[in-house]
């Protein structure tokens, strides 16, 4: 066995820590975006806190919030560590959540289709895209919905692909000596 088989994954702590680092940065350098989050994290606060659920449709929609709150929040420590990709494929997993939840809350027999997922919820984004392409946004249980899709739509460059853009953010580029254009993608 070799002797090096218990050394300490240096490259990992020292990746680790940078994470860290970067996380600490932004939250000393994005004061307007912590407000945000702040006045954003009161909302969710406000709407946990409400415990007397009186149904089964209820309880879904409850669940569903919870679902969006922890999305929110590692979505957010994502962003702030630099880690585009799981910052928004987070977003679009609460983007999800919150589609289901307009709809039970738009209609309270929904609760079943979902938990079956069978019609809308099988095919939802489908479902929602038609309406939005045939403009007939009239059948859609919320008027952001079309705003929502959007943001999940721009989302998805980003979050379901192996996509450099994703590292767009962490590329230094700079021309060398010969006037050769060079890149190189830094982790932070």
């Amino acid at each position: 066995m070799p002797e090096n088989v218990h050394d300490e994954p240096l490259e990992l702590f020292r990746f680790v820590s940078l994470e860290h680092e970067q996380f600490l940065v932004a939250i000393a350098n994005e004061r307007d975006e912590l407000r945000a989050v702040n006045h954003i994290q009161g909302l969710y606060s406000a709407a946990l806190s409400h415990t007397k659920l009186t149904d089964k449709a209820d309880l879904i929609v409850f669940q569903l919030l919870g679902f969006t709150h922890y999305h929110f929040l590692f979505s957010t420590a994502c962003l702030f560590r630099c880690h585009l990709a799981e910052a928004f494929n987070s977003l679009r997993s609460a983007i999800d959540g919150a589609l289901v939840a307009a709809y039970i809350i738009h209609d309270r027999s929904m609760q079943d289709a979902y938990f079956n997922r069978s019609k809308p919820f099988d095919k939802l984004m489908r479902h929602i895209g038609n309406f939005i392409r045939d403009k007939r946004l009239d059948k859609l249980p919320h008027p952001q919905i079309p705003t929502l899709i959007a943001m999940h739509e721009a989302c998805s460059r980003f979050a379901s692909h192996a996509d450099i853009d994703t590292f767009a953010h962490r590329m230094r580029q700079f021309r060398d000596e010969q006037g050769i254009d060079w890149g190189t993608t830094e982790y932070f």
